[in-house]
């Protein structure tokens, strides 16, 4: 049986290796596997499994097997890996980058080399003449080895205070003189753990035994008054400034017992919590929208619509009404939003009326709480996600609704390897899915109202906003007239002038936007306006 594999590496190629013969369960695509290339130890995902090598293999091709099967079976549902591979052809990406982008961050084991002298090559240092058939640089690395015993590729060129080639290395290795082992690099994200102290069930039988101290009988009363009597061990020693020993002795005795629990690092902690948080009354639009969405839900088929609100028409309470009607279905919902920034004011919101159903995914978070939230979501604890772009490679099962809020965003575009757009690669996981997707813009992007237009997505229009509050008046100036007329040089209007003026007087406050970046100059003609 043959593995295809693909690498988290910027190559569309992917490779050939056999299965381990200790692997006894069924290797599956998605899955994470560990692999010889070149001279090191990768992380790769499995992508097909082959019966026969294809056509194009050399007959005389040696291949390597596979090191280890790191997972027990794929992490990712078959949606998200055949999305995945979706994305990876449809933009030209690597399938190993686009993968990666669907686990969780820092969790594929970072392999190092561990170079150590044989016993040839200490036999070779013990005559000193006898490293003379050796260069003065190859000496010198088996020198440094016999003198600290094992060494990795970093320590070994920090100690000889030059870079290192792997030909040299190989060489050494080749005549059997120094030898190679790989180690685990501990630097991988895992769960956070705490430990607690409890007290022993049969505990009051212990005690009666026993002639414990004045702080040793404080511990018990604490524990006997908290939460199911257990409190975490460091709170317990700052406290009480208990010494270890006497824990030891209690745990020796029956009184105390230690355990060790899991800890969420919740990104919700750092966000003020919204606990006057009303349900508002839905104008006569939003009833409209609502009642369009949730029957386009119900249909249980792929629909995308656009949802054009003015600023202020109420878009984010539909959205969370039609979260709602998702979730009593038993499916989940995604919700992405374009800028980091805007995510915490919302996921505020949807926090106070969907409590701990919310996730939140984006590069913001430590590498902890996304490894957490990625896991929650995984496990099912969490049936709503809001994040940014990346977010679309979340491990959701049974996806019902995919919201993409401020769709016209260019931020939604990925500037860096694998390049993707959050936007459309949402609607193509809506359509994979049987999703609804809503597109929610006050200015819908050309072509997103181009497939309103002529019929390709729903359209729904918010046209006012909540009670009627007027929007900001909004005035545009001719800079040339100013210029021609009255002779105005300044970027900023005799209006723009006079405006900060007033709000000066009033000690009122005022913003200017400057559309501009940089220090790039340009011709501009007074008369019409042509750039030059």
């Amino acid at each position: 049986m043959f593995i295809e594999v693909t690498l988290p590496l910027p190559l569309t190629q992917s490779f050939f290796y056999i299965r381990p013969e200790t692997s006894s369960s069924e290797i599956q695509p998605g899955q994470r596997v560990l692999v010889p290339f070149s001279n090191q130890k990768l992380t790769a995902y499995v992508l097909k499994i082959h019966q026969d090598l294809p056509k194009s293999f050399s007959t005389k091709t040696k291949l390597k097997s596979i090191l280890m099967v790191l997972d027990e079976k794929s992490l990712i549902p078959t949606d998200l890996f055949e999305f995945a591979c979706w994305v990876a052809t449809y933009y030209f990406a690597s399938p190993g980058e686009v993968l990666k982008s669907c686990f969780p961050p820092k969790i594929n084991p970072k392999i190092r080399r561990i170079f150590f002298l044989t016993d040839s090559g200490r036999q070779l240092l013990s005559w000193a003449k006898s490293t003379s058939q050796l260069s003065k640089r190859k000496s010198e690395i088996l020198r440094l080895l016999n003198r600290t015993s094992t060494l990795d590729q970093k320590e070994l060129e920090n100690l000889a205070h030059r870079k290192i080639p792997a030909r040299e290395i190989q060489e050494l290795v080749d005549l059997e003189y120094i030898d190679i082992k790989y180690s685990s690099n501990s630097g991988i994200t895992t769960s956070k753990k705490r430990w607690y102290v409890s007290l022993h069930p049969d505990y009051k039988n212990s005690l009666s035994k026993l002639n414990i101290t004045l702080k040793q009988k404080s511990l018990i009363q604490q524990l006997e008054n908290s939460k199911n009597n257990t409190i975490s061990l460091a709170n317990l020693t700052k406290v009480l400034s208990l010494s270890s020993s006497s824990l030891k002795r209690l745990e020796k005795k029956g009184v105390l017992v230690r355990i060790q629990k899991q800890i969420d690092r919740n990104p919700f902690d750092s966000f003020e919590k919204l606990d006057d948080f009303k349900t508002p009354l839905l104008s006569q639009e939003q009833k409209k929208a609502l009642l369009l969405l949730t029957r386009a839900l119900n249909s249980q088929r792929f629909s995308a619509v656009l949802l054009h609100g003015v600023t202020g028409s109420g878009k984010t309470e539909v959205y969370l009404r039609i979260i709602e009607e998702t979730l009593k279905m038993g499916k989940t919902a995604l919700v992405l939003m374009p800028e980091i920034s805007l995510t915490p004011r919302i996921a505020q919101e949807f926090d106070a009326r969907l409590k701990s159903q919310i996730a939140i995914l984006h590069s913001g978070l430590s590498a902890g709480e996304r490894y957490d939230e990625w896991w929650r979501i995984k496990n099912g604890r969490a049936q709503v996600v809001i994040g940014t772009r990346s977010a679309v490679f979340a491990p959701l099962s049974n996806l019902g609704l995919i919201v993409v809020d401020e769709e016209h965003d260019p931020s939604y575009k990925q500037q860096e390897s694998p390049r993707y757009h959050g936007r459309d690669t949402a609607l193509v996981l809506g359509k994979k899915t049987e999703a609804l997707v809503i597109l929610g813009s006050a200015t819908p992007s050309i072509e997103s109202f181009h497939n309103a237009r002529v019929g390709k997505y729903g359209y729904l229009r918010l046209s006012s906003r909540i009670d009627y509050r007027p929007l900001p008046k909004v005035e545009l100036v001719d800079m040339r007239k100013e210029f021609s007329s009255l002779n105005n040089k300044s970027p900023i209007s005799i209006q723009l002038s006079s405006a900060l003026e007033k709000r000066l007087t009033k000690n009122e406050q005022s913003i200017i936007l400057i559309n501009r970046r940089g220090y790039s100059n340009f011709l501009l003609c007074r008369r019409c306006g042509q750039n030059i």
